[in-house]
């Protein structure tokens, strides 16, 4: 059996307490498997599209709808995050997050996971060309900063003694031949 019975138990108390839009997710969840947002999706519209609704009362997903239900599901912990998996779809090979009911021990089909690349620690050299890199980066901020400053304070010495500079008017109107 691909999903334990204990889960099942769960997940049927709590499917009540569930949103519509959320209680859909988990029922592709269940029928696929493990699968990335973009099948859910696929699944959930071509689901609305095999009703009997009028085609205006049809809802069309979008994936922004499907990754917020998914994400709820995920924070109450009924939803496992497998990691990032490699695989094509629609012809492209493509990376994504496959997602699986908790309890559900079925494998993602045609996907495989993604090592994880593990960085190596910086060496003390490094760590000591980076922090240099950062003193100087300040110490041209902090240059411009105060050029800025020295410009200000002396416009405000020119504009507090711009009545010194002034010339004076003339005492005689000047007359044009």
């Amino acid at each position: 059996m691909p999903v334990r019975d204990t889960s099942l138990i769960a997940l049927e108390r709590i499917k009540n307490k569930l949103e519509p839009d959320e209680q859909a997710v988990i029922e592709i969840l269940e029928e696929m498997g493990p699968t990335h947002d973009r099948r859910i999706l696929e699944a959930l519209n071509q689901k609305e599209q095999a009703t009997l609704k009028p085609k205006r009362q049809k809802r069309k997903w979008e994936i922004n709808s499907v990754t917020a239900r998914r994400n709820h599901l995920l924070n109450m912990g009924l939803i496992i995050d497998l990691g990032s998996h490699k695989g094509t779809w629609h012809g492209d090979k493509k990376t994504y997050h496959i997602w699986r009911l908790g309890g559900d021990i079925r494998e993602p089909i045609g996907w495989k996971p993604v090592k994880l690349k593990v960085e190596r620690a910086p060496s003390p050299q490094e760590i000591q060309q980076r922090k240099e890199h950062i003193r100087q980066i300040r110490q041209w901020a902090e240059q411009l900063i105060l050029e800025k400053v020295s410009f200000h304070e002396a416009a405000c010495t020119l504009a507090a003694r711009r009545h010194c500079y002034k010339k004076p008017k003339p005492q005689e109107a000047l007359l044009f031949a």
